[in-house]
C-alpha cells in the first residue's frame, strides 16, 4: 500500500504513515493501488509546481521593484551625500586657506582630506560638476596638472561646452613645453 500524502510505500496494517504522519483512511487502505498512488502523487507533483511558478513569480515582482526604488530613489540620496561630501572638502579648504599655512608641509593631512572630500563626492555622484571644479582648483592649488587636466577632460565628456574645462584645459596647454 502507497500513503495517499506523499506517495511512498507503507504498512497496510498503518492508521499513520511513517514518513510524512499522514494519517490513513482504513477504506482507503484497500483501494490505494499503485496507479491511483501514481495520480495521487502527480497531482500532489502539479501542486507543488504551481507553488514554485508562484514563488518565482513573485520573486521577480520583488527584484523588479527592488531595481525600479534603487532607480529612483537612491541618486537622489546619493546626489545629497555628494552635496554634503563637497561642502566638507570647501569647509577644510576655506580653514586651510584663512590660516595662510596651505603650502606648510604639515598640513599634508589636512590637504589629503581636502582631495578625499571631492572625490568622495564625485564618487557618489560623478555628474557632480562643481565638486569636479572644486577638485580642479585644489589640483592647480597643490601643482598637479596632470589630475586637473584630467578632471576637465571628465567635465568637458559631460558637458562638451562647459567654458570652466575649455579654459583650463586650454591654460594647462599652454603650460606645456
Amino acid at each position: 500500500m502507497f500513503c495517499p500524502n506523499c506517495g511512498k510505500e507503507i504498512d497496510k496494517d498503518s492508521n499513520f504513515c511513517p514518513y510524512c504522519g499522514k494519517k490513513t483512511d482504513l477504506t482507503q487502505k484497500e483501494n490505494i493501488t499503485s496507479e491511483v498512488y501514481t495520480s495521487l502523487f502527480e497531482k500532489k507533483q502539479k501542486t507543488n509546481n504551481r507553488k514554485y511558478i508562484l514563488i518565482s513569480i513573485i520573486s521577480v515582482i520583488i527584484l523588479i521593484s527592488a531595481i525600479f526604488l534603487y532607480l529612483n530613489f537612491f541618486p537622489r540620496i546619493n546626489q545629497e551625500i555628494s552635496v554634503e561630501y563637497e561642502k566638507r572638502g570647501l569647509e577644510v579648504l576655506s580653514k586651510l586657506a584663512q590660516s595662510s599655512d596651505m603650502f606648510d608641509i604639515n598640513n599634508k593631512d589636512k590637504m589629503n582630506e581636502v582631495q578625499s572630500e571631492f572625490k568622495k563626492a564625485i564618487r557618489f555622484n560623478p555628474n557632480n560638476i562643481s565638486a569636479r571644479k572644486n577638485l580642479i582648483h585644489f589640483y592647480l592649488i597643490v601643482d598637479n596638472f596632470k589630475d586637473a587636466e584630467t578632471q576637465a577632460e571628465e567635465i568637458l565628456r559631460r558637458d562638451p561646452a562647459n567654458k570652466f574645462a575649455l579654459k583650463i584645459k586650454e591654460l594647462l596647454n599652454e603650460e606645456k613645453p
